[in-house]
């Protein structure tokens, strides 16, 4: 499964910038 496992970071590195922008856009909604 190092395939699965692979993709499965790969893609939470590549979204991590979006969920960064989502997490401060709930942040500022909160204040």
């Amino acid at each position: 499964q190092p395939d699965v496992d692979g993709g499965l970071v790969g893609g939470a590195s590549l979204d991590a910038s979006s969920f960064l922008q989502i997490a401060q856009a709930l942040l500022q909604a909160r204040s």
